[in-house]
């Protein structure tokens, strides 16, 4: 069991605390894409705004390995790092709406089920009970994070094949598993609400 750390302000919560400060800087950059009629500076501008998005979720990964590794687990460790992650893929799903390369309906679906998941956990929360995370809902965290990856990079690198495209099919993928996962966090929590003692044997 990992010992908790009474210091907030330690190295898992410190690449947590960066990457919520960075999520501006993504914003920034993708607006900068939206008013770039380039080609080539539009292209550039989505390679680099989709690497430092890869970049970011993948600090998601670190702090909690980081956390684990040096038993560096805070109260408020487990309220940035999710805070953070939500925040992250927000901003990001919600700007590439008017940059036409996400239907405004997949991100309301995507949105609508973290919103509903974080609802029964913190429902369950306040009556002393946890809702286990889902492997559907790690899964589905992974593929929306490709997905919007290759989104964001969009064009055609070396002309071999369509960035776009390849993002739309994950992005399909992700949809399902949010979907499948919203329906297994709703069975967690009719089962833990139901049970006694959280359904713990």
């Amino acid at each position: 069991m990992a010992v908790k750390n009474k210091t907030w302000l330690n190295l898992p919560n410190t690449v947590s605390l960066i990457r919520v400060a960075l999520i501006p800087i993504l914003v920034l950059m993708l607006i900068e894409i939206k008013v770039t009629s380039h080609p080539d500076r539009n292209a550039f501008w989505s390679y680099i705004t989709a690497t430092l998005f890869a970049l970011l979720a993948l600090t998601d990964t670190l702090d909690g390995y980081l956390a684990r590794k040096y038993q560096q687990v805070t109260a408020f460790g487990k309220l940035i790092d999710p805070v953070a992650d939500k925040l992250l893929f927000t901003a990001a799903l919600v700007m590439l709406i008017p940059l036409e390369r996400i239907p405004a309906w997949m991100v309301v679906v995507l949105l609508g089920r973290d919103l509903a998941v974080t609802g029964l956990r913190l429902v369950a929360a306040s009556e002393g009970k946890e809702i286990p995370v889902s492997g559907f809902g790690k899964s589905k965290t992974t593929f929306t994070a490709i997905a919007t990856t290759a989104l964001m990079a969009h064009h055609h690198p070396w002309n071999l094949f369509s960035m776009h495209l390849l993002g739309m099919l994950v992005l399909w993928i992700a949809l399902i598993l949010s979907v499948g996962s919203g329906i297994d966090y709703s069975r967690q929590f009719y089962r833990v609400m139901t049970e006694p003692h959280g359904g713990k044997r």
